[in-house]
């Protein structure tokens, strides 16, 4: 009998191998295209169990991307139902907002607020929420901290903080970067030599001067 077992390995291995080229390339296409409906079609071809390390992390993030677009594509549908501007029947408007989509009523409140900015004053920090490039959670972040300030001021804020947020979400950045130690080097501490005592004054100890931990010697209090 002739033994194919090495055979049957190797041949296992290389299908392995091709299937893992194959799904990359899906995952490097989602990247390209960014979220949407065909990269969200693309993603449930995948199986993330089949995925090596490296691609179940970029899976997560396609599926990441997918969600806040699917969110910045329900801000045009809150303002319709609940209108651009606050009038006095908003009570009646965070209701249904609550009873539609299961939600309390301060929560209610709170979409129709971060909905309604997203589509004057923070416009900019919604077409970065359906690129994938910030999320519901900085949004809401951005209407919190922006309530105050007059819509050109906001407005800027939102144009300034979209940039940022997108480039801390793809990894990179100069936040993100490690470059060599440029700070200079800390003073080596000097062993205190054997029988020999410390005077008054002298800070000569294993604590050099100014370092933590250093004790200056501060005249005895007066009783």
């Amino acid at each position: 009998m002739v033994d194919l077992g090495g055979e049957s390995t190797a041949g296992a291995a290389g299908v392995a191998g091709v299937v893992d080229v194959v799904h990359s390339a899906v995952l490097d296409r989602v990247e390209r295209t960014g979220p949407g409906l065909e990269s969200m079609t693309a993603l449930c071809a995948l199986d993330p169990m089949s995925l090596d390390g490296f691609d179940r992390v970029r899976y997560l993030q396609g599926w990441d991307a997918a969600r806040c677009w699917v969110e910045a594509q329900g801000l045009p549908a809150m303002v319709a139902v609940a209108g651009e501007h606050g009038v006095d029947g908003d009570d009646w408007v965070r209701e249904e907002v609550a009873a539609a989509c299961n939600l309390s009523g301060a929560a209610a409140q709170t979409r129709i607020e971060i909905a309604r900015a997203c589509v004057s004053r923070l416009a900019p920090a919604a077409q970065a929420l359906e690129r994938g490039a910030m999320t519901w959670l900085h949004l809401r972040t951005l209407v919190v901290e922006t309530a105050d300030l007059t819509d050109e001021q906001a407005h800027m804020v939102a144009a300034r903080s979209c940039p940022v947020l997108a480039t801390r979400r793809s990894g990179g950045g100069p936040g993100r970067s490690v470059g060599p130690c440029t700070r200079s080097p800390r003073p080596r501490w000097k062993p205190r030599t054997p029988g020999r005592e410390r005077t008054a004054g002298s800070n000569s100890g294993s604590c050099p001067t100014g370092w933590p931990g250093s004790m200056p010697n501060y005249p005895p209090p007066t009783l």
